[in-house]
């Protein structure tokens, strides 16, 4: 396969990325916040969903090691994590030497249970972060990464941001937040030009300003990613926003 070909392969894998970016996964109305655990799980290797909600793929793999790089700049003591699925991202934080504590919430029993034949050494807590963050302590760690599923259409693009009072009482000064809503960027990337847009005009009024400092990155998906992921019931972007919020002293 000569360098032209790859080339040209690589073109049209954008160009189609770029296509299905309007395609987005109707959430359900109903709030499932009290009945998350009871609902049918289908969990394998490569892709975990909900009561056919698409909760995470294994194409997602290098964007949540970019969060998790992210999350861990600074060579954190102890990381909390709300939610796993697939545990990609509880994956790249294993792997970073610094870290000696790193608890995972996670709201669903199936997933804890795999969760921990896979990493022994994390500390789940099988609960939804509405309950179970009110039992840690003010300062408890140095990064968190939030990747939960929106639990109802209303909340879809919101639900990041109703946990940002909690990190500011869980992180120390200077800590780190990282937070992953792809159902959401999905849908707003299609709807705004940039992502400079999406930041500013979706992100940013949730943020309060006086608590963080709001750091942004964006992932780029290689050609192999895109083309694993096919057309994805929820995104379908070249690239995927890195959001980092700083607490500040």
């Amino acid at each position: 396969i000569n360098a032209e070909y790859m080339g040209t392969l690589s073109e049209c894998l954008f160009f189609f990325a770029g296509m299905a970016e309007q395609t987005h996964f109707e959430l359900k109305e109903a709030d499932k916040t009290k009945c998350w655990d009871e609902l049918p799980v289908e969990l394998t290797k490569d892709r975990l969903d909900i009561e056919g909600m698409p909760v995470m793929n294994s194409w997602e793999k290098q964007y949540m090691e970019s969060l998790a790089r992210a999350a861990t700049v600074n060579n954190p003591a102890s990381v909390l994590e709300i939610g796993y699925g697939l545990g990609l991202s509880a994956a790249g934080v294993q792997s970073v030497a610094s870290v000696k504590r790193h608890v995972v919430v996670e709201g669903c029993s199936q997933v804890v249970t795999s969760g921990k034949a896979t990493h022994p050494t994390i500390e789940f807590k099988q609960g939804m972060w509405q309950e179970e963050v009110a039992k840690l302590g003010d300062q408890e760690f140095d990064a968190v990464l939030y990747d939960c599923y929106p639990q109802s259409r209303a909340e879809q693009h919101t639900h990041q941001f109703l946990f940002l009072p909690h990190a500011a009482r869980l992180l120390k000064p200077g800590g780190i937040l990282v937070y992953c809503n792809l159902t959401s960027l999905g849908e707003l990337k299609g709807q705004y030009a940039t992502w400079e847009e999406v930041v500013e005009k979706m992100q940013l009024p949730h943020v309060d300003a006086n608590v963080w400092e709001y750091k942004w990155a964006l992932h780029t998906f290689t050609p192999e990613e895109i083309s694993a992921r096919g057309v994805s019931e929820y995104f379908n972007h070249p690239q995927a926003l890195v959001p980092t919020l700083v607490k500040k002293a």
